[in-house]
């Protein structure tokens, strides 16, 4: 929350534009002063949003490492149980990564696109990927502000106070004492009309912008499920891939066992068959 209610009559004087009797009764005059009230608005306004960008930036920054640490607790469970079907069928150990360390290297490809979330918000290169599937939250926070319409927030609050503020003028004369008090109206009146148009706009946008946001975050998780499932469907196919070599070995083992347990009978048979001979060549020159 901005909370320009809270603080705005302390928060706007240093914004709010010199106020001269002949600049309000003066039609071009006064005209220059409404420029440079929104100008004051905008300025403020604009320094308001900078000031919360810093804490939602923190705030979001925390909230995308926790789902990046998430990403990385599924991926090295992932890893581990490909792993150990890796092993069963090729008898290798297989040495998984621990993904929350700096072994990233032997994290599955979504997870690691999907880690890129807190890079993104980051602004590291590992996030680009998010950014070019349209996750840059940044750029939402933007939209987000477009959204709310800063524009009209500045017109609505300067053209309401202006009335306030001529009736102070003319109600109290010229004079320092009455121009310190036309400044304190102006505040008065532009905070009156500030706490009024909020609400409504809230109440305006906030659906818009939880929309946004919730399809930002809808689009990361397809986005993450159809990896998952690209990734499942490539594995599937290493492993139907080494279930044929394996298959392939053992009935080219069977067959090589086969063939040399003939050649031990079939050398049997005729190192028996030489016995027999060389036994009767015995008996024939005895």
């Amino acid at each position: 929350s901005l909370g320009l209610g809270n603080t705005f009559e302390s928060d706007f004087l240093r914004y709010q534009p010199e106020i001269r009797f002949m600049d309000i009764m003066n039609q071009s005059r006064r005209q220059a002063f409404e420029a440079a009230l929104k100008q004051a608005f905008e300025n403020y306004i604009n320094d308001k949003i900078a000031a919360w960008s810093i804490l939602a930036e923190h705030e979001m920054n925390g909230a995308f490492a926790e789902l990046s640490q998430i990403a990385a607790n599924y991926g090295a469970d992932y890893a581990k149980v490909t792993g150990r079907i890796t092993e069963k069928l090729t008898g290798h150990k297989v040495q998984a990564g621990n993904l929350s360390s700096t072994e990233q290297d032997s994290s599955p490809s979504w997870a690691k696109w999907a880690m890129g979330l807190f890079s993104l918000a980051s602004g590291n290169l590992a996030g680009v990927a998010l950014a070019g599937a349209g996750f840059d939250w940044k750029d939402i926070l933007l939209n987000m502000i477009a959204v709310m319409g800063i524009g009209g927030i500045i017109t609505a609050i300067a053209g309401g106070i202006m009335g306030p503020v001529v009736l102070a003028l003319l109600s109290l004369g010229v004079g320092a004492l009455q121009m310190d008090k036309a400044r304190q109206e102006l505040v008065k009146a532009a905070r009156k009309e500030l706490v009024k148009y909020l609400p409504q706009v809230a109440q305006e946008q906030w659906q818009p912008i939880h929309d946004a946001i919730k399809e930002c975050f809808a689009n990361y998780e397809q986005e993450v499920i159809e990896r998952v499932n690209d990734d499942i469907q490539s594995r599937k196919a290493e492993l139907d891939n080494l279930l044929q070599q394996k298959e392939s070995r053992e009935i080219n083992r069977g067959a090589e066992l086969a063939r040399l347990r003939q050649l031990e009978t079939d050398v049997s048979s005729t190192s028996r068959n030489i016995d027999t001979v060389y036994q009767d060549f015995l008996v024939a020159v005895a």
